[in-house]
C-alpha cells in the first residue's frame, strides 16, 4: 500500500515495491507496471534519476529509498500553505488513488514474475 508523508515543506510517496522490485517489472513484465483504464488513459510506473515526479499519467520513482529499501518520490510542498495535508489531497490525491490500485496490481503479479524470471534462466547454460 502506497504512502504519502508529509513532513515540513514536502511529500514523501512511498511505494510497497522496492527500486529492484520495479526494475524486475520493468524487465520481464512490463504490462503489470501500467494501469489501463476503460477511458483509454494509462498510468505507470517507472524508475527516475533525482527526486521522482508524480502525474496523472506515471509514478516515477527515485532509487533513494527508505530504511527498509522501499521506493521513494519526494514532492516538495508550498512553504506558504496553511493546510498542507489538504494541498497534498488536492494536488496528488487521484494520483496516489491510481498508483495504489497499480502497486496493489503488481503485488499479485509478484509470483508470476518469479515464475518468468526462473524461466527464462533455465533456458541459459554455460559451456
Amino acid at each position: 500500500m502506497i504512502k504519502a508523508i508529509v513532513m515540513g515543506c514536502a511529500c514523501l510517496v512511498v511505494s510497497s515495491m522496492t527500486p529492484e522490485e520495479i526494475e524486475r517489472f520493468e524487465l520481464f513484465n512490463p504490462t503489470a507496471i501500467i494501469l489501463e483504464k476503460e477511458n483509454g488513459k494509462s498510468f505507470s510506473i517507472q524508475l527516475d534519476e533525482g527526486p521522482g515526479s508524480l502525474t496523472n499519467d506515471c509514478a516515477s520513482f527515485s532509487r533513494t529509498t527508505t530504511a527498509d529499501g522501499k521506493a521513494t518520490i519526494t514532492i516538495l510542498l508550498d512553504p506558504d500553505a496553511d493546510d498542507k495535508l489538504a494541498l497534498v489531497q488536492k494536488q496528488i490525491g487521484p494520483s496516489l488513488l491510481k498508483l495504489n490500485e497499480l502497486e496493489e496490481q503488481m503485488m499479485v503479479q509478484k509470483e508470476k514474475l518469479q515464475e518468468m524470471e526462473d524461466s527464462a534462466y533455465a533456458l541459459i547454460t554455460q559451456m
